[in-house]
């Protein structure tokens, strides 16, 4: 029975420790005002990775609209999906949400014109997220990745990197024993 609480505890554990990750990566950024207007924008981090140009490097690029987890409404037509809103779990496959992720899908395509016309070539999204985070990851080069940055509907440009979990349990971590 311990044994059974015990790993209960580490998955509720790590399950509460992503779920935390997640929402402080789509609320970190500054979100829009009520008129569409941005609050403020990131440039592209990592100064030593800006220098090279030649050299191409995955990033995460963050579009301004809120992801569908964080959709608090004020678009005429899409109703709010935020849970904290709504008072109801997410559902993905509710007509309102399908809609919502219809717009981002929207916005992700034009985005990719408009990084297309910047760069002057074709762009590809290895990747593209829309439910917790808004964003889409591409390889570009570093000088293209200030370019992108400066573009109206991307909140921050981030190289992706490999982050280490760390070493010790998470009971370690915390200074409980076993």
């Amino acid at each position: 029975m311990f044994l059974t609480i015990t790993f209960v505890l580490r998955n509720r554990f790590a399950m509460v420790l992503l779920s935390c990750l997640f929402i402080t990566i789509s609320c970190s950024a500054p979100m829009t005002s009520s008129s569409g207007a941005r609050q403020e924008k990131s440039p592209p981090s990592s100064e030593k990775a800006l220098s090279k140009s030649d050299i191409h490097v995955r990033y995460i690029v963050q579009l301004v609209d809120p992801p569908l987890a964080g959709y608090g409404g004020g678009i005429p037509g899409l109703e709010p999906t935020n849970p904290a809103i709504t008072g109801q779990k997410l559902n993905q496959r509710s007509p309102g949400t399908q809609a919502y992720l219809a717009y981002l899908a929207e916005k992700q395509a034009l985005f990719k014109k408009r990084a297309e016309q910047l760069l002057k070539r074709e762009v590809g999204f290895e990747k593209q997220f829309a439910v917790v985070i808004n964003a889409v990851v591409m390889t570009m080069t570093p000088d293209e990745a200030l370019k992108i940055s400066e573009l109206p509907d991307v909140r921050s440009v981030e190289p992706d990197r490999q982050l280490k979990l760390h070493p010790e349990s998470p009971d370690e971590v915390h200074g409980l024993s076993k």
